[in-house]
Parts: structure tokens; C-alpha cells; sequence
């Protein structure tokens, strides 16, 4: 299954027993509303109980992508699944200092040459 919104581009694939969602392109407040409603939806749906989300194409994330991580994040909580984050080097500081490192799992990828 394919999402699209005018500024991100996402890829939802199931590698079991995992929710695979490559997320590209930029999370702002133009896309982020429509983005994480189709995103929430496809975690929500998803009967897999690991959820990885890639964003280590992703060029910019604001504070209302960041916020829809955390909604996702206690979604996912109360039905007892859970998210890691693969995060490229440019993103991956904004979970540090949002500390949101300390409760999703994140892992950084190196930048490919």
C-alpha cells in the first residue's frame, strides 16, 4: 500500500511480523495533519505488533511531526505494539532533545555517500 500527501511520501509495507513505513520528503505543518491521520490509521489497522518507521529519507520533521510520532507512540502503547524509529543523521538530534529517544527506540543511519 502506497501513501501520498503533497509534501511527503510514504511506503507502507508489511515485512512480518513487522509494519514497515518508509516515510520521505518534508513533515510540516502543510502535510502534517492529512499525513498522520493516514499514518495513525495504518498503525492503528496494522495486526502487527512491531511498527518501524523510516524516516531516514526524510529531509525535515517539525514539532507537529514530532507530536503525531507521540500520538502514534501511545496508540501503539495501549494496543500493546511497539515503534522504533531508523532516523538519518539530520533527524535524528530532534528525537535527542525532545528525549522522545528515551521512550521510542531509535536508531541512526549513517548518511550514504
Amino acid at each position: 500500500m502506497e501513501l501520498k500527501t503533497t509534501l511527503n511520501e510514504t511506503l507502507t509495507t508489511r515485512f512480518e511480523p513487522a509494519l514497515y513505513v518508509i516515510v520521505k520528503g518534508h513533515w510540516d505543518a502543510g502535510s502534517s495533519d492529512r499525513f498522520a491521520k493516514e499514518l495513525d490509521e495504518n498503525v492503528s489497522q496494522a495486526p502487527e505488533l512491531l511498527i518501524v518507521i523510516d524516516l531516514e529519507e526524510l529531509d525535515f520533521i517539525n514539532s507537529m511531526g514530532l507530536g503525531a510520532i507521540v500520538r502514534m507512540w501511545k496508540a501503539a502503547q495501549t494496543k500493546g505494539k511497539k515503534i522504533r524509529i531508523i532516523a538519518n543523521k539530520r533527524i535524528a538530534p530532534l528525537f535527542r532533545v525532545s528525549r522522545l529517544d528515551k521512550i521510542i527506540e531509535l536508531h541512526v543511519m549513517e548518511e550514504s555517500i
